[in-house]
């Protein structure tokens, strides 16, 4: 196959390297955390200072916030090896607040949520809305909820893409896209 990624205009490989990564931030299922704090790991990447108001109100509005004031040491609470003193969903929102401090233009998310339990997983979906709101969102779900709110679907098989809209058009007609949101989610009403 061929074809060519542009970004504003411009050919991805006319941008020099360094400043083409510096335009993504990536949160993955499972992001890992580096050792050292909880703080030097939600500012890794950051190419600016924050005020500590501004740090504080990106942690609270992840929830991070909520569980760092039970921790003895606060921000400056030590990571162990292989995370074992924080949950799944803690470890994530740790990651989420990494890519956003990094304050990319574009935002790539496999999976981002993953880990969190569903009050947390809809309260920092709200936010992230609004956190990523200018910024170009690629976003890798398996959920129909979070894949329903897209601008564009695409829809992608090993032959490349086969279809991509918004989610009503391409539930229009019997589309594959149709087929696969109600054989997986069961959330679709019934065709007549």
């Amino acid at each position: 196959a061929e074809g060519r990624i542009s970004y504003d205009g411009r050919v991805a490989g006319d941008f020099d390297l360094t400043l083409w990564r510096q335009k993504f931030g990536f949160i993955v299922q499972n992001s890992p955390l580096l050792e050292g704090t909880i703080r030097d790991n939600m500012l890794y990447g950051a190419r600016r200072e924050f005020s500590e108001e501004e740090f504080l109100d990106l942690a609270k509005k992840l929830k991070i916030h909520d569980f760092v004031q039970d921790l003895e040491e606060g921000y400056d609470s030590q990571i162990q090896t292989g995370c074992y003193n924080l949950s799944g969903g803690q470890r994530q929102r740790i990651a989420i607040a990494r890519a956003l401090f990094a304050e990319p233009e574009i935002m790539i998310l496999d999976e981002a949520m993953s880990g969190l339990d569903s009050i947390t997983m809809k309260e920092i979906g709200e936010e992230l809305k609004d956190l990523l709101r200018g910024k170009t969102v690629i976003m890798v779900a398996h959920q129909l909820k979070t894949v329903c709110e897209a601008d564009q679907i695409i829809v992608l098989s090993h032959e490349g893409v086969e279809a991509r809209g918004k989610h009503d058009s391409l539930c229009a007609g019997g589309s594959d896209y149709y087929r696969l949101a109600c054989e997986y989610q069961e959330l679709l009403p019934a065709r007549s």
